[in-house]
């Protein structure tokens, strides 16, 4: 069929249409009118449906964004943590030495002193035997 004649049937299924409808009762076109309006509602809901899948698409992407973001937070504030208590380990064992060694210095100290003091009485005594 050519395309001639392809439209000249569609022409004529056109006219036959409108011709029908203009025939139609009145009841009748009101009910298609407020189904067009109805039809036209329900596709504005969908659009506005639509857009809002889209929002919460994109929410959610960026939620799970956030999540990764936080995982990696949590990741680096327990590498930190491990770092302080280590950190900490050290220092609590740099306090102990310090106590030990403050520990060895009173007894050094304490044996200073009693060696001064023996000197101090040797020294009294080779005094007290000169003329």
């Amino acid at each position: 069929m050519s395309i001639e004649n392809r439209l000249t049937v569609l022409e004529a299924q056109v006219v036959q249409l409108i011709n029908e409808r203009a025939q139609e009762p009145e009841s009748v076109r009101i009910l298609r009118a407020r189904t067009n309006s109805n039809h036209g509602a329900v596709m504005g809901e969908l659009g506005g449906l639509h857009a809002d899948i889209q929002d919460l698409r994109a929410g959610q992407a960026r939620l799970e964004t956030g999540q990764e973001k936080l995982r990696a937070d949590v990741q680096d504030l327990r590498a930190g943590q491990a770092r302080l208590e280590a950190g900490h380990a050290r220092l609590e064992a740099g306090h102990a030495r310090l106590e030990t060694g403050q520990a060895e210095l009173r007894t050094d100290v304490t044996a200073l002193q009693q060696g001064q003091v023996a000197i101090m009485e040797k020294l009294a005594e080779i005094l007290s035997k000169l003329p």
